[in-house]
């Protein structure tokens, strides 16, 4: 609730696919390109990459995420 206007702190994501109108099997294949939490961007991936922080290390250092390129890859 509230409004996105310069002065407030927003929180919201964009996502890839409108989830009201995709069918139901869809909806797990949605992820967000842009994520905004207190005004400030915290995720951003394609043409929003650019504003998103760098992320962290991956640890512990030997973990399979690091090696294998993520957690759950879309199909």
């Amino acid at each position: 609730m509230g409004k996105i206007v310069p002065g407030q702190l927003a929180d919201f994501a964009l996502l890839d696919k409108d989830y009201v109108t995709i069918p139901e099997e869809q909806i797990k294949t949605i992820s967000s390109l842009l994520t905004v939490v207190d005004g400030r961007v915290v995720y951003g991936a394609q043409n929003y990459a650019e504003p998103a922080p760098k992320r962290p290390p991956t640890l512990p250092e030997w973990s399979p995420v690091k090696h294998f390129g993520g957690h759950y890859p879309p199909k």
